[in-house]
């Protein structure tokens, strides 16, 4: 130590170099020790942005899901029942005294079945109120395939045109404040480049043969990212609720092509020296002067029509 110290103090050139030797060696160790510490710290917010990431886009989805959960849809249509009874009249012998006369009774029974416009309950939620625009149109869309699948006698609702499923685009703004506990990233806390958008993108597809919903979402507004960068849910029809046209004509007839439904009443009149009437009796469960039923698909006992959440994951690509 005595030397070291001797060296150190000395005004020899040599001493100066160890000097500034020693001088760089610790210079270098405490430029590392910076360097580790600079990016340990860029690591965590780093990894505290990532986090953030998946809170935000998972919190987005679990509002929209929630809005979509406490929606109910129940398909309607119409049903006319009628029957025509036809009493004929027919005199074989026209003796003024006892003329003969021959009355023959017959009766058809019609039906028709014509889709109404569903009901779609959103239920107690309202968070989103452009989330679920157009829903209900779509949904009449799904059900009146039943009603086109089975021909003559049934009437589907006025086509909508859809695609085989529509696509929906809505803006999700989180409240921060929710997040506080999780250490959100506000716009100032942090460096730009780790800061977190709580504006959320959510995309939304209803597959129109399974009923299940599919909502991806992506931070900010911008273009939909790679699919690394989203975040996905799907929720799926509870089953034995989708809307059934279970209808059963039981012997009933469609009517002839080209022939509408005839009003209710009693008309008579002749034909070929016959004496005719034509009376046509519309059965119906409610007021009488209404002449049709109004029915929901699949009741008594069906259960309106629901979703619920199967599954929440990072996208993957």
């Amino acid at each position: 130590m005595k030397r070291l110290h001797k060296k150190l103090h000395s005004q020899s050139g040599a001493s100066i170099l160890l000097a500034l030797l020693m001088f760089l060696i610790c210079v270098m160790a405490a430029a590392s020790v910076l360097a580790a510490a600079a990016s340990n710290a860029g690591k965590a917010m780093s990894n505290r942005a990532e986090q953030q990431k998946y809170l935000t886009l998972s919190s987005a989805l679990q509002l929209v899901c929630d809005e979509l959960m406490a929606a109910e849809y129940q398909g309607k249509y119409r049903l006319y029942e009628w029957d025509v009874e036809t009493t004929t009249v027919e005199t074989i012998d026209p003796d003024p005294v006892n003329p003969v006369k021959i009355t023959t009774v017959t009766t058809e029974s019609f039906f028709y079945c014509e889709q109404s416009e569903g009901t779609y309950s959103k239920g107690d939620l309202n968070a989103i109120p452009l989330l679920q625009e157009g829903l209900e149109e779509e949904l009449d869309e799904i059900f009146s395939r039943q009603f086109t699948d089975r021909g003559t006698g049934y009437k589907a609702l006025d086509p909508i045109n859809l695609q085989p499923s529509t696509m929906r685009t809505l803006t999700v703004t989180l409240d921060t404040d929710s997040l506080d506990e999780y250490g959100y990233p506000k716009p100032g806390s942090v460096p730009a480049d780790y800061e977190v958008s709580n504006v959320v993108t959510v995309e939304m597809v209803l597959n129109h043969e399974t009923r299940h919903i599919t909502l991806t979402a992506w931070l900010g507004t911008g273009v939909k990212p790679p699919a690394a960068s989203t975040m996905i849910a799907e929720l799926v029809a509870v089953e034995g609720t989708a809307p059934v046209l279970d209808y059963a004509p039981a012997g009933r007839k469609t009517l002839p092509e080209g022939e509408t439904m005839p009003p209710p009443g009693k008309k008579q009149m002749e034909i070929n020296d016959k004496e005719v009437t034509v009376e046509v009796t519309y059965r119906t469960e409610d007021d009488s002067t209404i002449l049709y039923t109004e029915k929901i698909a699949g009741e008594p006992g069906h259960t309106p029509m629901k979703w619920k959440l199967n599954w929440i994951k990072k996208g993957e690509g």
